[in-house]
């Protein structure tokens, strides 16, 4: 059937990788002992996460390589996504000329953490101004 998706088989995967890795090393390494060595890979890299112990013989989660890429695609694609937003008008400020304007977003972000930021200001150059006259 034409446009017809074929199921993803991880067994043919390691075939492939196995004769390609093979055909670079020939015959250095028995056959049993390549299928035991790209399966492990295969199947390590189609994992998500492999827990393992360290030095310590503490358990620690490693993520698989398929999982890391997967992490850095969804880390590209939110960053992107929260850059347009921070560049769209509702976060932006600017001055026409006469007068200074801020988004809406941005305005009420700014207001409700004025009271915080305005302390922590005033603390700071309190807390100098008690240690000079000190």
């Amino acid at each position: 059937m034409a446009g017809e998706i074929e199921k993803f088989d991880p067994s043919k995967l390691v075939d492939q990788v196995r004769e390609r890795i093979r055909n670079t090393f020939a015959e250095l390494i028995p056959e049993e002992e390549w299928k035991r060595l790209i399966q492990r890979e295969v199947t390590f890299f189609l994992q998500a996460a492999v827990t393992r112990k360290n030095s310590y013989g503490r358990d620690y989660v490693e993520r698989g390589a398929i999982g890391m890429l997967v992490d850095d695609e969804l880390t590209a694609m939110l960053k992107e996504m929260i850059k347009k937003e921070l560049e769209g008008p509702d976060w932006s400020a600017w001055f026409d000329g006469q007068k200074m304007h801020i988004g809406p977003q941005l305005k009420e972000t700014l207001e409700a953490a004025a009271p915080a930021m305005f302390a922590q200001i005033i603390s700071t150059v309190m807390r100098d101004l008690a240690s000079n006259v000190r």
